[in-house]
């Protein structure tokens, strides 16, 4: 099951302007998962960029960003960690028990801080 999850990622001020960012997700063997995903990145200025809503693989380990020019830049971060694959099947056990007793809530995952809160 995939989730929703925003990244950031810092080029260099050379990459500032740049308008063909993006991103790619691989798998723990390396392997690239899906295409390179374009849409959705927004310029936070002095080569900094935000994907605010990504839709990340489970399989994912890796996101790479790159700038899509010449001279290209890259740039990457583990993701799906032990830790955080770890903190969310305990936070997705807690939900399970609370729902039995009623409640419903839903996980946030933002930035590796899970948060649980009243759902709908």
């Amino acid at each position: 099951m995939s989730y929703q999850r925003s990244f950031d990622c810092s080029l260099g001020t050379s990459k500032a302007t740049c308008a063909s960012v993006g991103y790619k997700f691989f798998d723990a063997a390396g392997a690239q998962i899906g295409a390179r995903i374009t849409s959705g990145i927004i310029n936070g200025g002095g080569g900094t960029f935000v994907a605010a809503s990504a839709t990340v693989p489970d399989a994912a380990r890796l996101i790479r960003w790159d700038s899509g020019d010449t001279p290209l830049a890259e740039a990457s971060e583990a993701i799906n960690t032990a830790a955080e694959l770890d903190g969310r099947g305990i936070a997705a056990a807690m939900i399970e028990r609370l729902k039995v007793s009623g409640t419903n809530l839903r996980v946030t995952d933002t930035r590796r801080r899970i948060s649980i809160s009243e759902g709908d």
